[in-house]
């Protein structure tokens, strides 16, 4: 028996009419439309249908030999076919893995032939029924047995194996003596909720994260075929529609007028004013391309891939004006470029639409299938009938997808998906589409009614994560506590220009400002609000925004960092690297209400934090800044390691004439030297688990460069890390740490704690209150 030529999933394969396809009871054309026929117009249709299998054969016959690919005889063929497709498929190719051209366009044979015929002797020995009824307790699934290496595998005459190998890295194919896992699972069961919205069993082989499933529904189940290209764009559209009129969240009471200075109009590729139109908009990788119109008003006439099909796009989604920042924002003008940069939040929010290109390292690479840029064949589905099994391969979740692409490691990109309502994303594998309200794929049917809650506002909490809906978050926070998480998260991420640091973040923190939360920022520090989370007490009197600039100055890096030059000491736009907040501690702080901030603009006048409605990018505003707050003299002793830690040991003066010998972490690269004096300044105390604890100075330390001081470290005294000193030198006793169980007990008893030999009060330090110049 001659060996069956291997074709690739999606590709290889003419444009056959529905008609040569034969239905599961034999009869040929459209299952809907399909016609009975008798007698002699029977025979009739049989004798032209088969006529022209004869030709095609032929005309397959020759290409594979021109391809050096051999052939196999009608004889042999399987019993494996295709499912007949919808009429909405009736004029495309059928993708598929079955490893002949003619495998759906001979004639129906009359051999009762079995599907074995098709598989090799180790699928043949595979009990299907099985695997895919197997019932599963966990997410983790269960081993169902162990392939030989894919080496060994008969892709060019097995179905089953091109099929399995279609779902399995390219790695698999080099391992000759390493056997291939197959593990099996149970929608209802899957780490991606989502799944359990659809009753069926799935297999994945060597932990690749593709899934094969069963579908008894063939091409009309849940798992949709996905195409080199996309033929059309009605899915979408469905999910703009519901998401419009059902979602409350995902709306504008208002349309602000003229928020886009500039839109382009799809239709004649002018450059139009922005007005009150809808559009869409492109969140994409800029790349080290700079390439503008020369013309104001019209575009170029070459288009990089993804701006040209971005266009299309737009177009079959029914709409008419994109905005684009590279041609809708004159990069020469500086004017221009500032104030459309400081409304990011708008122009984003307020589009109908944001397309996401997620794949590609700048603008030239396209989207995915929509134009130039097909699909790729690893990404195709592959399908194939063996016995009474319709099996279709889809691709892990899309968040797999989109992770790791360099779209989301830029800075710019990352406020752009999460300022907008509704998002269209084009990966590598499939489209994804995100709003506020649900998630839907490409490759996956869902039941979009039945996940949403009974208000339709969004689906259910079963199908989320508690901070994010899908892949994105919930919009940008609702509580101050998500401020910083999303400064945490941006500052991850990559600048191809270090001086964009505060200009990406500003679409996110004008959002903040807007909402019900009011948080401003000064320099990119939160000025946050008295409390950072939902708690029962009630706000602290008295509050001011120089107290919440303090508690905004709690960051610290993850580890030694370069400055970045243009930006302020005091804020984390001022280094590099990844920042952080230790947010648990956030409502055991306690901030001296008398500490004041003024900030230095550039003609030397002062002005104050409470009077400085925003930051932004004030030409006026300098680096400087004024704190005034209780400042103690830190002296550096030594470098300090200890474990994995790089610290530096200071000495801090005692009010009784003793000393502290403190240990704290240094966020600058550059060096101190033993003897250097610099200056601590105290944010606020710490208060311990329990009332009768002791309470922990924090201190921002600050070291002299010209004629400023700078933040170089951030620390808290601890009782249990530091070493004192009484005014003779003589090191005293580390105290004895007291069990939270003892306090408890000794308040419960009113006893005092003091009387306990191992319990001392917190040193009283020699402080001073003083003005700061901080840059």
């Amino acid at each position: 028996m001659s060996e069956k030529p291997t074709t690739t999933s999606g590709q290889n394969h003419r444009k056959r009419k529905l008609e040569d396809v034969p239905s599961a009871n034999g009869e040929y054309g459209h299952p809907k439309s399909q016609k009975k026929l008798i007698g002699g117009e029977k025979k009739k249709t049989q004798r032209q249908i088969k006529r022209r299998h004869v030709d095609d054969k032929v005309e397959v016959a020759e290409r594979a030999s021109s391809m050096k690919i051999p052939t196999r005889n009608h004889e042999d063929q399987a019993q494996t076919q295709l499912v007949p497709r919808t009429s909405r498929e009736a004029d495309t190719i059928y993708p598929t893995i079955l490893p002949s051209f003619n495998q759906s366009s001979v004639a129906q044979t009359t051999r009762n032939l079995s599907a074995k015929n098709n598989l090799c002797r180790r699928c043949a020995k595979l009990d299907l029924d099985t695997l895919l009824s197997r019932s599963h307790k966990t997410q983790a699934g269960q081993p169902a047995k162990k392939l030989s290496p894919v080496p060994s595998w008969e892709t060019a005459s097995c179905t089953l194996c091109s099929l399995f190998q279609s779902t399995l890295d390219p790695f698999w194919s080099t391992q000759v003596g390493r056997k291939v896992p197959v593990r099996t699972y149970s929608s209802n069961k899957m780490v991606d909720k989502v799944w359990s919205s659809i009753s069926t069993n799935l297999l994945e082989l060597g932990s690749c994260g593709r899934y094969i499933v069963s579908q008894p529904e063939g091409v009309e189940g849940p798992v949709k075929i996905i195409k080199d290209e996309i033929g059309c764009f009605g899915c979408v559209k469905d999910w703009i529609s519901l998401c419009s009129s059902q979602h409350r969240i995902c709306g504008l009471e208002v349309r602000p007028a003229s928020t886009c200075r500039k839109l382009i109009d799809c239709e004649t590729r002018a450059i139009v004013p922005g007005e009150d139109r809808p559009y869409v908009a492109l969140s994409y990788v800029w790349g080290l391309t700079s390439d503008f119109s020369e013309d104001s008003n019209r575009l170029p006439a070459n288009l990089p891939n993804t701006i040209q099909d971005a266009i299309t796009v737009t177009k079959r989604l029914g709409y008419r004006y994109l905005w684009v920042d590279r041609y809708c924002i004159d990069q020469k003008n500086e004017q221009e470029t500032a104030d459309q940069v400081g409304k990011m939040d708008l122009i984003y929010n307020n589009a109908e639409l944001t397309i996401i290109a997620a794949i590609g390292e700048d603008p030239n690479y396209g989207l995915p299938g929509v134009s130039l840029r097909k699909r790729e064949p690893e990404h195709l589905t592959a399908c194939a009938k063996i016995g009474r099994h319709f099996l279709i391969s889809i691709d892990a979740w899309p968040k797999t997808a989109v992770e790791g692409t360099r779209w989301t490691t830029r800075a710019w990109t990352y406020q752009e998906a999460l300022l907008s309502r509704r998002r269209l994303v084009f990966s590598k594998e499939q489209m994804y589409f995100e709003c506020y309200g649900m998630y839907c794929c490409e490759s996956l049917k869902l039941p979009l009614e039945t996940l949403h809650r009974k208000d339709m506002q969004g689906f259910k909490s079963v199908f989320c994560s508690e901070k994010r809906v899908g892949i994105f978050p919930k919009g940008v926070g609702t509580t101050a506590v998500e401020i910083v998480r999303r400064i945490e998260e941006y500052s991850k991420l990559n600048l191809s220009h270090p001086s964009d640091i505060l200009k990406g973040m500003l679409g996110i923190f004008h959002a903040f400002q807007r909402s019900r939360l009011r948080i401003y920022h000064c320099g990119g520090i939160p000025i946050l609000p008295s409390i950072p989370e939902k708690s029962a007490g009630k706000p602290i009197d008295g509050w001011t925004r120089a107290m919440g600039f303090f508690n905004g100055l709690f960051w610290d890096v993850e580890s030694k960092s370069d400055r970045r030059p243009g930006f302020p000491s005091w804020s984390w736009t001022g280094w590099y690297g990844p920042v952080k907040w230790e947010v648990g501690v956030w409502p055991s702080i306690k901030v001296d209400p008398n500490v004041q901030v003024r900030v230095e603009l550039v003609d030397g006048q002062l002005q104050a934090l409470e009077d400085l409605q925003t930051w932004s990018m004030h030409p006026g505003i300098s680096n400087i800044i004024r704190i005034t707050a209780w400042t103690i003299e830190v002296k550096i002793l030594r470098y300090w390691r200890e474990g994995d830690k790089d610290e530096y040991e200071a000495r801090l003066e005692l009010e009784d004439g003793g000393h502290l010998d403190w240990r704290f972490q240094l966020i600058s690269k550059v060096e101190v030297s033993p003897g250097d004096l610099c200056k601590g300044i105290i944010l606020g105390h710490k208060e311990g688990p329990i009332p009768a604890a002791p309470l922990e100075p924090i201190i921002l330390v600050c070291g002299k460069f010209g004629g400023t001081m700078e933040r170089i470290g951030l620390g808290s005294i601890r009782r249990f890390t530091c070493d004192r000193y009484d005014k003779d030198g003589v090191q005293e006793l580390k105290e004895k740490p007291v069990s939270v169980a003892a306090l408890i007990e000794a308040l419960r008893s009113g006893a005092r704690l003091a009387l306990d030999p191992g319990f001392k009060e917190p040193p009283e330090l020699v402080k001073l209150w003083e003005e700061i110049r901080l840059g």
